[in-house]
C-alpha cells in the first residue's frame, strides 16, 4: 500500500528505503550505518534495531607496551646440581671452559 511522506520543510525532498527494515522514510531520517559505510539505515531514535554501533573488532590491534625487567639475569644459578641429575638418571654434561 503506498504511503505519502510529506517532505515540506525538510533539508532535502528525497524519500528512501531503510536498508535494514525496508521502511520508506525521509532522506533526512536516514544515516550511515556504523559498520557498513554507504548503508543507509534509520536513525537510532526512530528505530533502535536498525543502527549498529561501530564494531571494535574492525579496529586495528592496539600497540602492545614493551615492559622490560630491570634485572635480566637471575642472581643465583638455577641449573640442577650433579647429585640431582644422578638421582633423575639424566646425563651429566662436562663443564665448559670459557675459551
Amino acid at each position: 500500500m503506498p504511503r505519502f511522506i510529506d517532505t515540506t520543510g525538510e533539508p532535502t525532498l528525497g524519500v528512501a528505503l531503510c536498508s535494514r527494515c525496508q521502511r520508506k522514510r525521509r532522506l533526512a531520517e536516514l544515516t550511515d550505518d556504523g559498520n557498513i559505510p554507504g548503508f543507509k539505515v534509520c536513525r537510532p531514535h526512530l528505530s533502535p534495531g536498525c543502527y549498529d554501533n561501530y564494531d571494535p573488532m574492525r579496529l586495528p590491534p592496539r600497540i602492545v607496551d614493551e615492559y622490560r625487567l630491570p634485572v635480566v639475569r637471575p642472581d643465583q644459578d638455577i641449573s640442577m646440581s650433579e647429585a640431582v641429575q644422578l638421582q633423575l638418571g639424566l646425563p651429566i654434561k662436562p663443564p665448559q671452559d670459557g675459551r
